[in-house]
């Protein structure tokens, strides 16, 4: 079934003063561009969370702003509920709490409905009240019309497939609807692949794969000081880099390219024995959306544009599109060891 939702997705963690270099008084202005530019490039999903500090305010302000050029239906808005802080007394899954935290969401956001609901980092929650509080709670929300869909979202892949395929042994009449994890298919991981299949069996129709860049261990900033890769990966990531800036080439650029579907014919579809590149759709096979953080307009285009050399709508040069697969076949030897690792949820 083909998704509602564009192929690249807005990440709005971007949005957030702490991460990036904007002020304050400049927050509404710049995300009001960013998100301007986003919808005159075709992106129809916005993605939030309370977690994300004054991202759900800043991107609701800018959605006003922008009512009039892009009325409420032409988008979609995902948010989440349940983590509100980085330590574990910070989550809060109960049942009133879902619900005053779907109606500060709506406030924020300036909207009477959200398109999607996620139970945010469902792994540091025991998994009886996820399945006992948090999802009746959306799915009740959703039967009043306030949430479009459920899903849930979090990093380690066996836990996702565990909570989906417990909750639809329950309530096989109402799978969840949609699921996104992140930084499981870069050119470090691509493990989210043997799990598709598995989500798709419990009746989830939308799979969201968010962070390419690795919460940013894919750039030339190199990875911050609390990312919880091993060293090993870290050191591999390195050594990469210094290859890929010999040969002029960014790794970011590179790494968002193989999100995209870059390479997956030649190098990743027989090492997990899944289908041929989606050429309908221009994506993964299974994953509707690639989520994509942004703050500027022109980091927003520059995702559309390497979106659009994968697709084939951008004219590249045959000896750069050479050059490209000849430099990620070096790559992916080198970081092939680490594929199908995981490292403890941050």
């Amino acid at each position: 079934m083909k998704s509602i939702f564009s192929k690249i997705a807005l990440g709005g963690g971007a949005f957030n003063p702490q991460y990036d270099n904007y002020q304050e008084d400049d927050e509404n202005e710049i995300a009001t561009s960013t998100i301007r530019r986003a919808f005159e490039l075709g992106i129809n999903l916005i993605d939030t969370s309370p977690y994300y500090g004054r991202s759900e305010i800043i991107i609701g302000n800018s959605l006003a702003v922008l009512a009039s050029d892009y009325p409420r239906s032409s988008y979609y808005i995902s948010t989440k509920i349940g983590r509100y802080g980085p330590q574990k007394e910070h989550f809060d899954y109960s049942a009133s709490r879902v619900r005053e935290s779907v109606a500060e969401s709506l406030r924020r956001l300036k909207t009477d409905y959200l398109d999607v609901v996620f139970c945010h980092d469902v792994e540091f929650v025991d998994d009886h009240i996820v399945l006992e509080e948090a999802l009746p709670a959306l799915f009740e929300l959703k039967e009043e019309g306030k949430i479009k869909c459920v899903g849930i979202s979090g990093y380690p892949l066996p836990v996702l497939d565990n909570i989906t395929r417990t909750w639809v042994k329950i309530h096989p009449e109402k799978p969840l609807d949609i699921i996104m994890s992140y930084c499981h298919y870069t050119i470090h991981s691509t493990d989210i692949l043997p799990y598709i299949s598995k989500f798709k069996e419990s009746g989830v129709k939308t799979i969201l794969n968010a962070s390419p860049l690795s919460m940013r261990m894919l750039t030339t900033f190199g990875p911050p000081l609390w990312h919880p890769a091993k060293q090993d990966l870290k050191d591999a990531v390195k050594e990469v880099q210094v290859i890929l800036e010999s040969e002029g080439v960014d790794i970011a650029e590179l790494a968002t390219l193989f999100g995209f579907g870059l390479g997956y014919q030649e190098f990743v579809k027989d090492f997990h024995k899944t289908e041929d590149l989606d050429k309908e759709n221009y994506l993964i096979p299974g994953i509707s959306s690639i989520v994509i953080g942004a703050s500027t307009p022109k980091e927003v285009e520059l995702a559309f544009a390497r979106y659009n050399e994968v697709i084939g709508k951008a004219v590249i040069p045959s000896k750069l599109k050479e050059k490209r697969l000849q430099l990620l076949g070096i790559v992916v030897e080198k970081l092939k060891p680490f594929w199908n690792y995981s490292w403890p949820s941050p």
